[in-house]
């Protein structure tokens, strides 16, 4: 068929369009938060190194260990800095499928998606960049797996309109799609620009050679999209039905084993780039809590009472000139300590001190939660997680280095399941939810993508 771009707007600056490729490029840059970054930065290294550097020649461990938690972060606020001077996002579509790269100097952050698995281009919201607790409007990529969201703005953009048009415009060209031939009446209610979204979404009745071209959605329908910005699509399926679209997911991380009994699928953990974010929030939060508890155990900041015999005494004697450790135990070395609290000394299990402890044991659940966290994404690569499925029970076993942790699901009076797919979040999973006569939940699978759902639910029904 023959190329059609009627529908394409001007390409903008910056941009490319072909009949086979198309690219563009977003500037980092932004005048407000670079002022606002560069200011933020400076002052916030300037009051850091004024401690860090009034530790050293002090020769005080305190301010030094209090301020490296801030020091790290100074370090990532001056990457985003970095990024909005030097960065930009580019992005390109041909034959192979989209690619999407962050480039700072000389670093790079790419990700491929192949063509098959591209469903259409549309306008969408990010609820992870908000301003004004309202989400970015950004460019989203509907694929099999997930959406990816690209030219995240604020504001909606003449290049974002492009893009939508531009891309599905030439998903049709190179995936050799026939569009369905809309009446005087749907053309006269799209919008002035004329975009269009082709979708492979279809019907069970639908032809698999046409795609059905919905048009864009205008401003009105697009706010609605905020007031519900967890609803999503709920899908039922009962144990005779068949998932349409659910062929095994190229790539995907689930091993399939089946026998005349059982079906297993299994997949094993892998580190992702949410272990270093894991890190830095663990690491900066426990790391100003510890300086309080050095301080509240006598580890730092504690002095003695009466210097010339200090609770750690060097005791000397004409028969032992050797220095000799007395042995006093921990708490009563503290009963000879005061530490300075509103530059007043206080003793050590007095008021103030109790009021410290409970003070801070909010603050240290919250650590360990941090560090539980950090290790669970550091561990990810030694556990496994997999489900068997049998005509009458489902088990769910977790192992860590070889350890099984499962549990045992009755499935006797399974009825129907349900894919809900969270549209508008964020992390943008599918789960399968299993209900019972009753509509009661029996047991739910989550965090998976859209392709694993559909997979896994229709496997799972030919076995139940």
């Amino acid at each position: 068929m023959a190329f059609d771009n009627s529908n394409v707007p001007t390409t903008p600056k910056g941009c490319e369009f072909r009949d086979d490729y198309l690219s563009y490029t977003q500037s980092g840059f932004s005048w407000f938060t670079t002022l606002f970054l560069i200011v933020f930065w400076g002052i916030w290294t300037f009051f850091c190194g004024m401690m860090f550097f009034g530790g050293l020649s002090e020769k005080e461990a305190i301010p030094i260990l209090f301020m490296i938690p801030f020091m790290l972060a100074d370090v990532v606020v001056l990457c985003f800095l970095m990024y909005c001077l030097f960065g930009k996002e580019v992005g390109w579509l041909d034959e192979t499928g989209f690619h999407r790269e962050y480039r700072c100097l000389f670093v790079r952050l790419r990700k491929d998606v192949p063509l098959s698995s591209i469903r259409k281009f549309k306008l969408g919201r990010d609820y992870t960049f908000k301003q004004n607790n309202r989400p970015s409007i950004c460019v989203q990529i509907v694929t099999a797996d997930k959406d990816i969201n690209v030219m995240r703005s604020f504001a909606e953009t003449d290049r974002q309109h492009w893009l939508v048009a531009a891309g599905n415009a030439l998903l049709i060209n190179l995936n050799d799609w026939e569009p369905v031939q809309e009446s005087s009446e749907s053309s006269d209610s799209l919008s002035s620009n004329g975009f269009v979204a082709p979708s492979v979404f279809e019907d069970d009745n639908t032809d698999n050679s046409a795609a059905i071209v919905n048009r864009f959605q205008d401003d009105e329908d697009f706010d609605e999209l905020e007031d519900e910005p967890n609803q999503g699509k709920t899908e039922r399926f009962a144990s005779s039905d068949h998932v349409p679209d659910a062929d095994k997911p190229e790539g995907t991380r689930w091993k399939m084993s089946a026998d005349f009994n059982a079906i297993e699928f299994k997949r094993r953990g892998r580190w992702t780039a949410g272990l270093l974010g894991a890190l830095f929030v663990a690491a900066f939060w426990n790391g100003i809590v510890s300086v309080f508890l050095c301080g509240l155990f006598g580890v730092m900041g504690a002095e003695d009472n009466a210097p010339s015999t200090p609770d750690a005494a060097v005791v000397q004697t004409e028969e032992n000139p050797e220095a000799v450790q007395n042995d006093q135990g921990w708490i009563d070395s503290l009963n000879n300590k005061h530490m300075i609290v509103n530059k007043r000394a206080q003793p050590f299990f007095g008021r103030e001190w109790w009021f410290m402890f409970c003070f801070l044991i909010p603050f240290e659940i919250i650590g360990l939660t941090m560090i539980w966290a950090f290790l669970a994404q550091l561990f990810a690569p030694f556990t496994t997680l997999s489900w068997t499925f049998s005509s009458n029970y489902a088990i769910r076993k977790r192992t860590l280095f070889g350890i099984p942790l499962s549990r045992r699901y009755d499935l006797m009076e399974f009825s129907y399941l349900e894919i809900h797919h969270y549209q508008y979040q964020s992390s943008d999973k599918d789960e399968l939810t299993f209900y019972d006569r009753h509509d009661k939940k029996i047991m739910q699978i989550a965090n998976l993508n859209r392709a694993d759902a559909r997979w896994i639910a229709n496997e799972t029904l030919t076995m139940l």
